[in-house]
Formats: structure tokens, sequence, C-alpha cells
């Protein structure tokens, strides 16, 4: 995954790469009627980057509304299964535990900064310093950070949860889309972001 990861930097084919991802998503016959209510669109980051119907995580613990852009993602003959979602916003966060919660995720994944090029890609959704606490009423949780382990192309955060039982813990890797020297950030099922 790292030389991969790299291979893209190193070609500069990430854009390509989303084109191509962009193109194969719309040549096919699957809905998002959920995404497209009145009542789901303020949930969305993008206007459009949907999750289809038929493989949608809905929210179970979430008061008025059980959607969330995520989809689900199983590879069978891996006996994986993997959520699949957008960088949340400042109003989505509690949402965005909520579902890691329910899902039973063990890891998030999150590609992106929180800002890139001076435009916000993702509210800061997890507590970014050691020992630092996040709580989220609205669903009954709350994050801490455990430590933080930065890497040049990767950091890693340990995560526990708090306000439900049983309480869960999960590792945050936030991989870095542009190479920089390393510095701390502030920036099986696992959850991609």
């Amino acid at each position: 995954m790292e030389q991969e990861f790299l291979d893209y930097y190193t070609n500069n084919s990430w854009r390509n790469l989303y084109a191509q991802i962009c193109i194969e998503s719309r040549n096919n016959s699957y809905a998002s009627k959920e995404a497209s209510k009145p009542e789901n669109r303020h949930f969305n980051r993008y206007r459009d980057v949907y999750p289809y119907d038929h493989s949608r995580v809905p929210l179970s613990n979430v008061a008025n509304t059980d959607y969330i852009n995520a989809s689900l993602l199983s590879l069978e003959s891996l006996g994986r299964s993997y959520v699949l979602t957008q960088g949340p916003l400042s109003s989505t966060a509690p949402h965005f535990w909520s579902m890691v919660w329910e899902q039973g995720c063990r890891a998030i994944i999150m590609l992106n900064r929180v800002i890139e090029k001076n435009t916000p890609k993702c509210h800061q959704y997890w507590p970014a310093d050691k020992d630092e606490v996040m709580s989220f009423e609205e669903v009954g949780l709350t994050v801490e950070n455990i430590s933080l382990t930065p890497g040049p192309l990767w950091c890693t955060a340990p995560l526990g949860s708090g306000g439900r039982a049983p309480s869960s813990s999960w590792t945050l890797v936030s991989l870095r889309p542009r190479l920089l020297a390393p510095r701390p950030s502030t920036s099986s099922r696992g959850c991609w972001t």
C-alpha cells in the first residue's frame, strides 16, 4: 500500500484516479434517492458524491435521521467489510462516531487533510492532542486521543470511547496525500473517510 501511495504521488496521478472513479461510478443503474431527499441534503459534503441506496449505512442511534453519507463495501473473498464515507462536517461528526460505534469499526483511515490548499476538506472530528477528549452528547459518545505517533507518510492515533457500554477503541491512520517532512498532525471492519 505504501508503494502504491508513493507511486500516485510521484506520478502526480491522484486527479486521474479520482476522474476515473467518477466516470465509473456514473456508469451504473444504482439509485441514490435517500441522499437526494431534502431532509438529507445538508448531511452531504459534496452535491455529487452520494451513497447508493442498496449499500448505504443506516444509522440506528441518531435522533431524527438514519442517514449518513456512507456505504458498506463487503469483500467476501477476504472475509472483510469496510465503511466508505466522506470526511464529516461539523454537524455530522456525532453521526460519524455513532456509525463507527454501531458498525464495530476497528480502524479509521483518513485519505485527506482537514484543510487542503486553504479549503476545508473535513471537520476536525477526532481529538488532535494526546489525552484530549471530544464529547458528542447528541449520540452519547466521547472520544479520547490516547497517544499520537507521527510518521513520514502517515500519523496514527489510538482512540478510545466512553459514554456507551461496552467501550470501544479505534486506531486513526491519517495518510498524507502530499509528502511533507514528518510533523505532529493536528489534523475484520475498517472505516475509510
